[in-house]
């Protein structure tokens, strides 16, 4: 009967911290094993849309998400209504759409348990700033943000529209 456990750090852009452990049991040659993912910053924020390409008019279904990847609560505090919001870009990098539009000016706290989520989703129907249908083929990158006061966070997806 053995038992290796191991403990490391891996270097990452967040900081991930890594704990793999093994037990191996060699009389049975059952093998066991745990492993904990754990995220120093705690919060995500990530955005996506149901798909990578769409049809003129089809409406483009944006999803954004706050999740807390750590193991304690956290509390952030936004100075408006706005936890999230996000932009759309054409290929020149003109921003073609942004929601949401209107705030109302009060200061707004969310709690996040650990693996707690708070999500946005909205369908854009491909109609720029002014009211007029996107020019087209394009590819187009959204850039989401949630501003708290304790932390600024971002994330991009790209999709394409063709003809």
């Amino acid at each position: 009967m053995g038992e290796d456990i191991r403990l490391g750090q891996v270097d990452g852009k967040k900081g991930l911290a890594l704990i793999i452990a093994a037990i191996v049991v060699a009389a049975s040659t059952v093998t066991a094993v745990l492993v904990v993912v754990r995220s120093e910053q705690g919060v995500d924020l990530t955005v996506h849309t149901d798909k990578v390409g769409y049809d003129p008019g089809e409406p483009v279904r944006v999803h954004l998400q706050l999740k807390n990847y750590g193991f304690k609560t956290v509390n952030l505090v936004y100075g408006n209504s706005i936890i999230m919001s996000f932009g759309i870009y054409d290929s020149d990098s003109t921003l073609v759409f942004y929601a949401p539009r209107y705030a109302l000016m009060v200061i707004t706290e969310v709690e996040l348990q650990p693996g707690g989520t708070r999500s946005f989703e909205y369908s854009w129907d491909q109609i720029n700033e002014t009211g007029k249908q996107v020019e087209l083929p394009d590819t187009f990158t959204v850039r989401a943000g949630s501003g708290a006061f304790e932390q600024q966070f971002r994330a991009t997806t790209t999709f394409s529209i063709s003809d």
